[in-house]
């Protein structure tokens, strides 16, 4: 019986120390991606063959990140653990989107391509009556990897009230973010409701058809 008992401590404590070993800390796994720099006014940011990961701790930000992010007023803290600042490769380019804490939700996004310096992104939307303008907190920011387009979602904290959504590409001249179409929803709280397209880029015309 002794030696039974023994056995089962033994192959319970052998199972806990492997599950430690493959399955590494939340916080460590995000620290390997962020290289931390003493001596310099920037840190290292490391995809390691990945094209996107998350940071849910603000400690863990790299500092020239936060630096751009405070210029903007931009409250990110609050909530960072259940709405993290996300990291994405995409293409030649690499990105921060930033969630900003508020009644309705509002995200930004800064450009990594110079690593020392993000620079703030700014996305067309429609303006009533005024055609389209830029904003640097346009909405819900997120990237859609099947389809190659950043989607940005508008709307209320109020159900009944309409939601818009913006798709927009990359612009092989990296100027940022291109605004493709404009979507609109009834009701945003009907998940169910289809979005019904009210605006699309016409093609641009080619350099023959100018001649």
């Amino acid at each position: 019986m002794r030696r039974l008992l023994v056995a089962r401590f033994m192959i319970t404590a052998l199972c806990l120390i492997t599950a430690a070993a493959v399955a590494p800390a939340h916080g460590d796994d995000e620290a390997s991606h962020i290289v931390k720099l003493e001596n310099r006014d920037f840190d290292g940011i490391n995809f390691k063959g990945q094209t996107e990961f998350e940071i849910h701790d603000p400690d863990l930000l790299p500092k020239q990140v936060v630096r751009a992010i405070e210029q903007t007023g931009c409250r990110y803290k609050s909530e960072l653990k259940s709405r993290p600042v996300r990291f994405l490769a995409i293409q030649r380019g690499r990105f921060a989107i930033v969630p900003c804490f508020a009644m309705v939700g509002r995200t930004q996004m800064f450009d990594l391509a110079d690593l020392r310096r993000p620079q703030l992104q700014l996305f067309a939307i429609a303006a009533l009556d005024r055609g389209f303008i830029t904003a640097p907190e346009p909405g819900v920011i997120g990237w859609n990897s099947k389809k190659n387009v950043f989607e940005v979602e508008i709307r209320s904290d109020l159900c009944g009230d309409p939601a818009s959504r913006y798709i927009y590409r990359l612009s092989q001249y990296d100027s940022g973010p291109s605004l493709v179409r404009t979507d609109v929803r009834k009701d945003g709280c009907r998940q169910d409701e289809g979005w019904a397209t009210i605006w699309e880029a016409p093609a641009w015309p080619k350099r023959e058809d100018l001649r």
